[in-house]
């Protein structure tokens, strides 16, 4: 390849790890994107003296380039078949250049905390491990980085695992699998395939950690490795274990404890109830699972789990003011999350904030199965409307709005003392915000300013 030209798609923050990268190793670089550059973004690609185009040129783009790279995001399923042959997948060019023990970690929810949670762990294991992919470093910018570490921990999703041909991490966690981004992926079989991607690849001597309950789903396919775990929620049948062939291990949690299930045995790990309740169970049970795997001891957890912190914008408690628990999840874009969210809250009355976009999935089952759970759905943006019929087909009380700030300035006025007020939208942010990041700060914004505005009521 050196030498060769390159085409990048996409200026984000992994469009921009590309550049860097290929340019370090004297690609002829152009790159491609539908935004107007800002003076940084002008600057940026001036001082490599790389050329930009519009979109609008993308027939030339395709053709001129030798390889093609595309941030995660972009579709290029209309473009794949034809230019195959040229692209370049992020995840594989960080598995053929990466030398060094890969952990990678994927899931329809869950896996950005479990990867915020397991990278605090490992520092205070004292383990030289640098954590990007997803979230943090692009794995192309860890790259550059990888004399000065010892393990690279990678959050990913299924848009980077998509057209992954060769990534096989040496230690493979799935969280979970529910609908999401269907309208990026087509299908629910197509969204299985690129999730099922994170271990396809893997050969005998590598691990993964997987949902018991994709068991049959996963073994169907033929996995390479001889090394696989499962975990559950739940203490399995005993005809769901026979399941399991003599080298599987199965973790699960038997209140109060979380065991370790192999060859007939079961052993007790560590007590569940030692770690506090900043995150779900099943997040404990499978960083408790991976340290295992690992072989990391399990007796110094509980005092680390004390002092762990969680990633913004999820199941973040804002404030609590006159009684009223305010919580920003924010973070939530799928009904599968947000609905985790209302169960570990369950304990209080909930007014919740439903909105964003559904991304391909139909979210009536999913408001289906709110109505014992919340007393009124403020449902905002540019899918309110829809939100609130399917409020009304299954009679839980609701209203719509147009926007976040609608919604809350109605939502407050009738949230009392003890109650908990959700934003956890069940939606992408890209109706109204250009991120959840975004969303979630100014629903804290809103929160803020609603409390000010109290207090000097009150003086």
């Amino acid at each position: 390849m050196k030498k060769k030209k390159i085409g990048i798609w996409g200026l984000g923050v992994t469009g921009k790890a590309a550049v860097n990268y290929f340019h370090s190793l004297e690609y002829q670089l152009q790159v491609m994107d539908t935004k107007v550059l800002s003076n940084e973004d002008q600057e940026f690609l001036k001082n490599r003296e790389i050329a930009y185009i519009k979109e609008k040129e993308q027939d030339s783009f395709f053709v001129c380039n030798e390889f093609l790279f595309s941030s995660p995001g972009i579709d290029i399923k209309k473009y794949y078949t034809t230019y195959q042959q040229k692209w370049l997948n992020e995840l594989d060019l960080f598995y053929q250049n990466f030398k060094k023990p890969i952990i990678a970690i994927t899931g329809s929810i869950g896996k950005t905390s479990i990867t915020h949670l397991l990278s605090q762990c490992f520092a205070y294991y004292s383990l030289n491990v640098a954590t990007g992919g997803n979230i943090g470093i692009p794995p192309l910018a860890l790259l550059q980085q990888q004399k000065l570490i010892d393990t690279a921990l990678l959050e990913v999703s299924s848009f980077q695992l998509a057209y992954c041909k060769q990534f096989a991490p040496d230690i493979a966690v799935w969280t979970n699998f529910y609908p999401n981004h269907l309208d990026w992926h087509s299908s629910i079989e197509n969204y299985f395939t690129a999730k099922y991607s994170i271990v396809a690849q893997q050969q005998p001597n590598q691990k993964a950690l997987l949902p018991f309950n994709l068991l049959r789903q996963i073994k169907k396919h033929g996995l390479h490795s001889q090394h696989i775990s499962f975990f559950s929620d739940y203490r399995p049948t005993a005809s769901q274990l026979k399941l399991l062939q003599p080298r599987d291990c199965l973790y699960f949690i038997d209140p109060p404890h979380i065991i370790k299930y192999k060859n007939g045995i079961y052993k007790s790990l560590i007590a569940i109830d030692k770690f506090p309740p900043i995150t779900f169970k099943q997040n404990w049970l499978i960083i408790c699972s991976i340290l295992d795997i690992i072989g990391l001891p399990l007796t110094s957890l509980p005092l680390f789990a004390q002092q762990a912190t969680l990633p913004e914008h999820r199941l973040e408690k804002v404030a609590c003011f006159n009684g009223i628990d305010f919580y920003n999840d924010s973070k939530s874009t799928t009904p599968a999350s947000t609905y985790a969210a209302v169960q570990a809250l369950s304990l209080n009355p909930i007014f919740l904030l439903l909105g964003g976009l559904s991304k391909g999935i139909n979210r009536a089952p999913f408001i289906k199965s709110l109505k014992n759970y919340v007393l009124f759905i403020y449902c905002f943006g540019s899918e309110a409307i829809e939100l609130n019929n399917f409020c009304k087909k299954y009679g839980i009380p609701a209203a719509a709005y147009p926007t976040l700030d609608y919604a809350f300035t109605d939502a407050i006025k009738h949230t009392k003392s003890g109650y908990v007020l959700l934003f956890s939208p069940a939606g992408s942010s890209f109706d109204l915000f250009s991120n959840y990041q975004e969303r979630g700060d100014y629903f804290k914004k809103l929160v803020n300013s609603y409390i000010i505005n109290q207090n000097k009521k009150m003086r």
